[in-house]
């Protein structure tokens, strides 16, 4: 059967800004995942479609134009890990116009190589991007990125962690032990 709607008078204006504020969100939350899909499959055009050309990616006292990033941080983390992924949690957005400020969370997971890896004595790292989005021609990218670190998980703590949820998964069987 066929639906009637019943438009009130400023109702189609109200329901067009939300549509485009759904759309804005859900195109911003989209160059989150091809960033991250892109740097954790290691695919640079992917990454790179994050960016504007001209962004500026701040971590820590460094200050990176994509190009330095790339080199700077996927290539690390291709030669000193055998494995890693990343996960974008609690996206906050401020929208105004062609510009969105965007807080998002990032946690860190990796395998390092070996005990000369960054990674080797903690795993697990999470922190807080802070990025400036701008939509150019009807695409939203970053201008710039600052990341700040806060927490870094020994692997002591991990194996800990790890053997305490596996002993209550078994019935208090350890089936892990730490050493």
């Amino acid at each position: 059967a066929a639906r009637r709607i019943i438009v009130e008078n400023g109702q189609i204006a109200e329901l067009r800004a939300d549509l485009s504020d759904l759309k804005n969100r859900q195109q911003i939350h989209d160059v989150y995942l091809r960033y991250m899909r892109g740097f954790d499959r290691n695919d640079v055009g992917l990454l790179r479609s994050a960016f504007w050309p001209d962004a500026q990616i701040n971590y820590g006292a460094q200050s990176n134009t994509i190009d330095e990033f790339i080199a700077r941080h996927l290539n690390v983390h291709m030669a000193q890990l055998e494995a890693w992924g990343h996960l974008i949690t609690n996206e906050s957005m401020d929208i105004a116009g062609d510009t969105a400020h965007v807080e998002a969370y990032v946690t860190a997971l990796w395998v390092p190589k070996d005990a000369k890896s960054f990674a080797a004595s903690s795993p697990i790292a999470a922190g807080r991007y802070v990025d400036r989005l701008e939509r150019r021609n009807g695409q939203w990218r970053r201008t710039m990125r600052r990341l700040g670190m806060f927490v870094a998980v020994p692997i002591a703590a991990v194996a800990l962690y790890a053997s305490l949820v596996a002993t209550a998964l078994y019935d208090g069987e350890a089936v892990f032990t730490v050493q």
